[in-house]
């Protein structure tokens, strides 16, 4: 048996998330696979979640469809006697009971390399599925399966990995993915008066990139309108993060977003490039505390602080 090991590993590298399983449940619409314990877990921010969709090819590339959503990460674990071949089997067909359509699938070598590590490699997301990739080796009984449902206007995405050592025990990864919308807020500019910074909400960006998505727009807007009343303020743009993931990644991270807003203000808006300088300070300026899910999400920030100096 390996619980002991994986729970330690998934606690180190999620800053104590993973550690609060007492608090986790089953999905409350994708039911558990029977005779197993939920060990592990966490419900996650709105992302961007790749999907595989054929197997690595021979240069290293995998083709994913990348699908926004709440993703929903469990982690199951069954006994020894559990074969990983009926469980695939059970599985399947319990999806297909449920009105779900499988969309790729793939075994050990058919999924061409290990498939986890190309999934999640460039995501801040790849912690949270360390014990995946180190506890089943993609040639060494592992299966993938990804699925969805048409629920109304919305697809739910559910994704498995089923993985085993020869003589321990079946482990079940399970990702839920629910579209949802992003509920757009606005920025308080009264605050800058107060406190001499602003949160930029309603700023967002992809998942682990400095890529601005189409949602930021009318926050993007309304900043530069801001600014453009102040031409002689200047002003630090200030990226922050939560914990998750390295210090020198979250710093680099917060650093480039805090640039790639500007760099949008500037192109889009015409704002004064003088005007606008960008820090990122990473996880090391939280507003809450980074071992929950709300905290984390508060402390994915970028905010406007007034300098004194005087825009040239």
């Amino acid at each position: 048996m390996i619980r002991t090991t994986l729970i330690g590993i998934a606690c180190m590298f999620t800053a104590g998330v993973a550690c609060a399983q007492s608090a986790l449940s089953d999905h409350p619409l994708i039911p558990r696979y029977p005779n197993t314990e939920l060990i592990d877990g966490f419900d996650g921010e709105y992302l961007e979640y790749p999907i595989a969709q054929a197997a690595i090819d021979e240069r290293g590339a995998l083709k994913t469809n990348r699908v926004r959503g709440k993703l929903a990460h469990r982690l199951y674990e069954g006994s020894e006697d559990e074969s990983i071949l009926v469980a695939h089997e059970s599985i399947l067909k319990a999806l297909a009971g449920d009105g779900f359509t499988v969309s790729y699938q793939c075994s050990n070598k058919q999924c061409g390399g290990d498939l986890v590590q190309t999934l999640f490699a460039n995501l801040s997301l790849k912690s949270s599925y360390t014990e995946v990739r180190q506890s089943g080796p993609v040639y060494n009984d592992f299966y993938y399966i990804a699925a969805q449902k048409n629920n109304a206007e919305a697809v739910m995405h559910v994704i498995y990995f089923l993985y085993k050592y020869r003589g321990n025990s079946l482990f079940i990864a399970q990702d839920v993915i629910e579209p949802e919308a992003i509920s757009i807020k606005e920025i308080d500019f009264g605050a800058m008066e107060g406190s001499g910074k602003i949160v930029l909400d309603g700023i967002y960006f992809k998942t682990d990139s400095a890529e601005l998505t189409a949602e930021s727009n009318a926050a993007l807007e309304a900043l530069a309108h801001f600014l453009e009343q102040r031409p002689m303020q200047s002003f630090f743009v200030v990226g922050h993060t939560d914990s998750r993931g390295s210090l020198q990644h979250n710093l680099a991270l917060s650093t480039s977003r805090a640039t790639a807003v500007i760099t949008a203000l500037v192109d889009k808006y015409g704002i004064s490039s003088k005007q606008l300088t960008a820090y990122g300070v990473g996880p090391l300026s939280p507003k809450s505390s980074n071992l929950a899910d709300t905290g984390r999400t508060l402390n994915r920030r970028v905010e406007l602080v007034a300098d004194s100096a005087v825009s040239k």
